[in-house]
């Protein structure tokens, strides 16, 4: 099979070689720049200068080449090499029946027609068919990491296709493969997105250095043309017979040419390209400790220059981990820690005081009403991080990679009975068989066929199961409870609120006891969780006296009605703490955050409000302002008008309902506006989009191999507030390299000038200007106290006091190697008096505006 159908091993993408990121360094026309002018030095330190010190700036020119180009390569492929070494954790195994005989192999072993183990929380390997049983009936596989569709996709009869790449969430069964490898759905996406070369542009800061170095090198020719042109002037005026002069054209005119190509190479600040370097070097590499991955250096700046973050919400701006965060047990409303009072219409206790207003019995009531209804179940996570797609929610106060196993929901409503009421769901299964198992075999035996939708695992005294269904959205499961815990069969119902609550008369009350349902006053209890986007479920049970013998039997039963509602939770997917404030952040600094998701747009809205990105609901603007809020179908029926598709695009805060095709609509909208886009992706198709972007950034827990691939960065932990911190180190490199150009100029203008005789008080002076400058090069913008926060900057002050100490020895030993002569007390403060002219300039120029649609004019500060 392996030789016919091929083995499931996708060929990786060659790690690219030093040599070829050293060869991408110089495509950098500041470089190219710095290598003309080095060319230039080293030709006339050659062959027409006698000035040993000619040599040494053209050495020290192609020292500052080399050192750029070969930090810059090294970075580059040190990054690759942390992204192989990263998918190298990502190795997983699957159980195989071959000859009869069950075998553990890797991923990459599985060939077509291997039957192989499907079970909640496992990566589907390949795309396979789903073998028919009576475990599989209830099999949900999380697709959104290949299709986009956040909404689990339920398979049984008529629906048997499993995805490779996607995830099981809840059930198990088995399969049979037929796609491996490249062959697969994931196969082929992860084929193309490595097969494609980047298409990456020169980022904004590039742009606007290239620009520079132009104008710097065009500054500089017309400076020695002048200079060189002055200087023969000069010397012919009054004698013109020495153009017939051979010795004046070897000797004089020589020499002025000399002059024109010194003014060239000093004029090019051969330190920007390894200021740059250095940044993004040190840049990067403490980006690691805030979670940040960088793939490539350039990413790095181009996230400084971010004006669009086009967002996932699962994940990123959510824990990806539902939970109860309000509700309804034994009559008794609560609220999470820290949820809104806004998401019930009544007053409602804390989560953690349940225990104390809820009697035993009507805990035990509820957990088991809860827990024989649902099929998740703790379990051993061998999910490797990184890994793509996520069914499973670890449990930190378990560790040891335990984890919720199964539907999110019923994860949620698990944990809850497990923090909140100390009902631990494997030791109420148990108890069912453990308790009187004769007299539950006799209750199932007794049930016939009814009792073959219970699943092999199932406890012993479990009479019927309906599974989930889409169409009657609910689950039903009736259990023989054995005399320990209350003899007698019962039938537990969950489902939609509306759908459980229209069943029930009678609710369950904080003593155990039974009360008639008000159903008027619970609906209004629950309007606003709704609006809050909360995913309501309620849980019902009903006494039964005599067992049906049929499932049809027991269906009819389930339409009856007459139940006892139990509990009412409303769950959702948490927004992360920091992720309000971090979206603050970003729009203040004047970064648009534009949520994409699948979900329903009601939904995608109350989060798009919770964190920020939408303005808050009030009284008198109850729905989002017009054109913040589209379906991705809406959007994508535009492309045939591009004019609207630009506007609407403009004013975009919220794409709900949106595939993968219509995040990549929007980021190339947004990027033919003159955006600069970063945006994120964690699935299969989210591979073309991130390579568009101008920064893509993948996810790294929940992020798929294409994903992660096609991307610029990597985010470690999946966080909104991480993303939010690499805007932060962009705009540190920007800022550093402002510093040094606000520095590094102003001495490349002076020496233009032609020099005057070599004194040591000229020389003095000039340096001691400088290392006064230093302080106001910290500062870009219009901040008069400079030396803020230099305590903190202990380099800088190494550095200034190193460069003063070595003036102060250069001056006073230095002698006839360096050209130099001691000065005394006086003549070092006459030296000092007159660079100290440098402060009071310096503070008058924090005081001159900076020009319309300048950087430091337009973008905020983020602090």
């Amino acid at each position: 099979m392996r030789e016919r159908y091929g083995s499931n091993k996708i060929p990786e993408k060659k790690r690219r070689s030093f040599f070829e990121h050293l060869v991408e360094a110089f495509e950098d026309e500041t470089l190219l720049i710095l290598v003309a002018a080095a060319a230039l030095a080293l030709v006339n330190a050659v062959f027409v200068s006698d000035d040993s010190g000619d040599m040494i700036e053209a050495m020290s020119i192609l020292a500052a080449v080399v050192i750029v180009s070969g930090v810059a390569s090294t970075l580059n492929y040190a990054q690759d090499g942390e992204f192989q070494a990263l998918k190298q954790l990502e190795l997983e195994t699957v159980i195989v029946t071959r000859d009869g005989v069950q075998t553990r192999v890797l991923r990459d072993e599985l060939v077509v027609g291997d039957c192989f183990e499907v079970r909640a929380g496992s990566k589907l390997p390949a795309d396979a068919l789903l073998l028919p049983s009576a475990t599989a009936q209830g099999l949900t596989v999380d697709e959104s990491s290949a299709t986009g569709e956040s909404r689990a996709s339920h398979k049984g009869p008529g629906a048997l296709l499993l995805l490779a790449g996607t995830r099981v969430q809840e059930g198990a069964g088995r399969a049979v493969a037929f796609g491996v490898g490249v062959s697969s759905t994931y196969g082929r996406q992860l084929a193309k997105s490595q097969g494609g070369e980047d298409d990456d542009g020169p980022t904004p800061l590039q742009e606007r250095l290239d620009v520079l170095a132009k104008l710097i090198g065009w500054f500089g020719l017309v400076a020695a043309i002048a200079t060189s042109t002055a200087l023969a002037v000069i010397a012919l005026a009054g004698d013109t017979s020495k153009l017939t002069d051979v010795s004046f054209w070897l000797g004089d005119m020589l020499q002025f040419a000399v002059v024109g190509v010194t003014i060239v190479v000093v004029a090019v600040p051969e330190g920007l390209p390894l200021a740059v370097t250095i940044s993004l070097a040190f840049s990067s590499s403490a980006m690691v400790a805030d979670k940040i991955l960088v793939r490539k250096l350039q990413a790095c700046e181009t996230m400084g220059s971010a004006t669009v973050i086009c967002s996932d919400k699962t994940g990123t701006l959510t824990e990806n981990k539902m939970a109860v965060v309000a509700g309804r047990i034994a009559a008794t409303p609560f609220l999470a820690r820290g949820e809104s009072e806004h998401s019930l219409a009544c007053p409602a206790c804390d989560a953690s005081d349940l225990t104390a207003r809820i009697s035993s019995m009507a805990q035990d009531a509820a957990g088991r009403a809860i827990i024989f209804n649902t099929s998740a179940e703790l379990g051993r996570d061998s999910v490797p991080a990184g890994s793509g797609g996520g069914a499973a929610d670890q449990d930190p106060k378990r560790g040891g990679g335990m984890a919720w196993l199964g539907n999110p929901s019923e994860c949620a409503m698990l944990a809850f009975l497990d923090e909140e009421l100390g009902q631990r769901a494997a030791q109420v299964r148990t108890s069912v068989s453990l308790g009187q198992p004769a007299a539950a075999a006799a209750a199932a035996a007794a049930a016939g066929p009814a009792a073959a939708g219970a699943s092999a695992d199932s406890p012993l005294g479990m009479l019927y199961r309906r599974q989930f269904s889409s169409v009657t959205k609910s689950m039903a499961t009736a259990v023989a409870l054995p005399e320990a815990v209350g003899a007698g069969s019962w039938l537990y119902f969950k489902g939609a609120f509306e759908v459980v609550v229209g069943l029930c008369d009678t609710e369950l009350q904080a003593d155990g006891s039974s009360k008639r349902l008000d159903r008027a006053a619970v609906l209004r209890e629950f309007e606003p969780a709704v609006h809050a986007a909360l995913r309501t479920i309620a849980v019902a049970r009903r006494r039964v006296h005599s067992c049906p013998a049929t499932a049809a039997e027991w269906l009819a039963l389930e339409e009856e009605g007459g139940m006892e509602l139990v509990a009412v939770l409303g769950i959702r997917d948490p927004l992360r703490r920091e992720v309000p404030g971090a979206v603050a952040k970003c729009q203040g600094a004047g970064i648009r955050v534009i949520m994409v998701t699948g979900d329903h747009i009601d939904t995608a809205t109350a989060i798009a409000r919770n964190c920020g990105i939408l303005p808050a609901a009030t009284a008198d603007r109850a729905a989002p302002p017009a054109g913040t809020v589209m379906l991705g179908r809406d959007f994508a029926a535009l492309q045939d008008d591009p004019a609207a598709l630009r506007d609407a695009a403009r004013t975009l805060r919220v794409l709900a309902r949106s595939s993968p095709d219509d995040k990549h609509l929007l980021v190339d909208t947004l990027r033919k506006d003159d955006e600069v886009v970063a945006a994120t992706g964690d699935g299969t198709n989210d591979g073309p989009a991130l390579k568009h972007a101008n920064v893509g950034l993948a996810m790294g827990i929940t992020g798929t191999d294409v994903a992660k691939g096609a991307s610029d960065v990597i985010i470690l932990d999946d966080n909104f507030a991480s993303i939010c911190q690499a805007v932060v180190w962009g705009r540190s490199v920007q800022s550093n390299v402002r510093k040094f150009l606000q520095f590094q100029v102003t001495v490349n203008i002076v020496a233009l000038f032609r020099s005057v005789e070599h004194r040591t008080v000229i020389f003095n002076v000039f340096i001691l200007m400088n290392l006064l400058n230093l302080p106001f090069a910290r500062k870009v913008r219009d901040e008069v106290n400079v030396l803020e926060g230099i305590h903190r900057s202990t380099l800088f002050v190494l550095i200034w006091a190193g460069v003063a100490a070595a003036q102060f020895g250069l001056v006073q030993y230095g002698g006839s190697y360096f050209g130099t002569s001691p000065l005394n007390a006086e003549q070092w403060f006459n030296c000092i008096a007159v660079a100290s002219i440098t402060v009071p300039v310096g503070i008058a120029l924090r005081f001159v505006p900076a020009p319309a649609g300048t950087d430091a004019a337009v973008k905020p500060k983020l602090d």
